[in-house]
């Protein structure tokens, strides 16, 4: 018994000592990783002066030159670090989705376990979506209008020489299918034929490699008349739609001539949409990364010499990532506008697929907002950089899971990313080649992730906090929408 009574308080001792040493050895870590990533980041604005610096002489900065520059850090994170950083990160996710539930004054856990979800998200005001391309928004009705309208030309040769075989394909029951279209004008087919045609400008039910996605673009010539303004058929009906389902902001990112009479052309157009439809509109100017360095430098070079109308507000490298990673057509963009007195606002696609370190270059080369960043996942380290700099997120669940980027919603780090602090909003991408809108994305959210109200308004919120206006715009869409989520609020208590 005696024995027994000396060794407890010494095996006591020796715990609170281990527990003291672990302890410090944690901290001693969180320092080294701090460190680190200060440095990193001091460095990546090195990097950004360099590029800067670079592009202004017309130097172009190749992948061997660029990762050379980088490596001069000499910045490496052990396994331990790594393995503390991403511990710290969870830490944070944990602790946040717990005060997000504690805070949440509608229970989505109830909404979820009676099958609600959809009702719910037809009713609750969504804010803004900034993550949208026109050309791949058009619905069935609409595009069916305008094919009637401008009555093309349609025949096996016509579809698939419209179609770039560097960037899409149809599969072989879609090419079977057009041998058996006769050469003839749109509204001269058959019913049946006619509703095959319009089937190719969406993505088949499922999910699909993003070469088949891409073929709704290749068909949008067939849409295009000199008679017909079908652009503002298109715009009308999805900003409608939008409209009925509590969308009141948007941002379209579409790709145009930056000569004055292009960019007024859609100045223009962004003041009737939202004059027709009472939701505020605003362009964004894409460039598609597969084109060459060159020629998005030409781009803009010209758009910095023209003045930007008011309903022009940003930039954005679009299109799939994969073989055409950000450094190399990005370079002709994003280091001209920095050093511009003509601000505009940078956004990218980064992170949806292809090289992973799009995402590291996005952060260095200064962009306001990424689209997509789904594999910041699995680099903790700019995950990192990402947070303290609260970089907000564009999403787009559905969109992700219908061109493979992710195959299972539970598992996308949307939800992660919003928890550490990076200001996520959602927004359909392309809602028309996916047969999907912003209901359809809330729903899908709320009914396949643990997401708690508190959150899922923040991210509505967050779609008018990331916008790409002046600081006035943004204070009277957030009273708007505050007013709205107050009646909301008060309907959905009683679900």
């Amino acid at each position: 018994m005696n024995t027994l009574k000396l060794i407890l308080p010494i095996c006591f001792l020796l715990l609170l000592s281990f527990r003291s040493t672990i302890a410090i050895g944690t901290d001693s870590i969180h320092k080294q990783v701090n460190e680190k990533i200060n440095s990193l980041e001091s460095h990546y604005k090195n990097a950004r002066s360099y590029l800067e610096g670079e592009v202004k002489e017309s130097r172009f900065v190749d992948r061997q030159k660029w990762e050379s520059y980088i490596r001069k850090s000499g910045i490496k994170f052990s396994r331990e670090e790594l393995y503390h950083l991403k511990s710290f990160q969870q830490k944070i996710i944990d602790d946040a989705a717990k005060l997000a539930k504690k805070n949440s004054v509608i229970k989505l856990d109830k909404i979820r376990s009676k099958g609600l979800s959809d009702k719910f998200c037809q009713l609750a005001p969504k804010g803004g979506a900034l993550h949208l391309h026109p050309s791949g928004m058009a619905h069935e009705k609409p595009i069916r209008e305008v094919l009637e309208k401008v009555n093309p030309l349609i025949s096996k040769s016509i579809l698939e020489k419209s179609i770039n075989p560097k960037l899409a394909e149809l599969y072989p029951n879609e090419l079977n299918f057009l041998k058996g279209v006769p050469k003839t004008k749109f509204n001269s087919l058959n019913p049946n034929i006619k509703n095959k045609v319009i089937e190719l400008f969406f993505l088949p039910s499922g999910n699909h490699k993003f070469r088949r996605f891409a073929v709704a673009f290749s068909f949008l010539e067939l849409l295009k008349s000199q008679d017909l303004d079908e652009k503002a058929i298109i715009y009308e009906n999805f900003t409608r739609l939008a409209k009925s389902q509590g969308i009141m902001y948007q941002e379209l990112s579409k790709s145009m001539k930056t000569d004055e009479a292009t960019l007024s052309r859609y100045n223009k157009l962004a003041k009737t949409i939202e004059d027709k439809t009472d939701v505020k509109t605003r362009f964004i100017i894409s460039y598609g990364r597969w084109k060459s360095y060159q020629h998005a430098m030409k781009k803009t070079k010209q758009l910095l010499k023209n003045k930007i109308p008011s309903n022009i507000v940003g930039v954005n490298l679009v299109g799939h990532e994969e073989g055409t990673p950000l450094l190399e057509a990005g370079q002709g963009i994003y280091p001209l506008l920095n050093q511009s007195e003509k601000k505009l606002f940078l956004t990218v696609h980064a992170g949806e697929e292809g090289d992973p370190r799009n995402l590291r270059d996005a952060l260095i080369m200064g962009v306001d907002r990424i689209g997509h960043g789904v594999k910041f996942q699995n680099d903790p380290v700019h995950l990192e950089i990402a947070r303290r700099q609260a970089m907000p997120i564009e999403t787009s669940v559905l969109s992700n899971q219908k061109v493979r980027v992710i195959l299972d919603i539970t598992k996308h780090p949307f939800l992660r990313f919003q928890r550490l602090g990076l200001p996520v909003s959602i927004s359909t991408d392309d809602e028309g080649i996916f047969k999907t809108d912003i209901n359809q994305e809330c729903s899908a959210i709320v009914s396949q992730t643990d997401i708690q109200w508190s959150e899922l308004k923040a991210i509505f919120y967050n779609s008018i906090e990331s916008a790409f206006l002046s600081k006035q715009e943004k204070s009277a869409l957030h009273k708007n929408l505050g007013i709205q989520m107050k009646q909301f609020e008060t309907i959905a208590k009683d679900f």
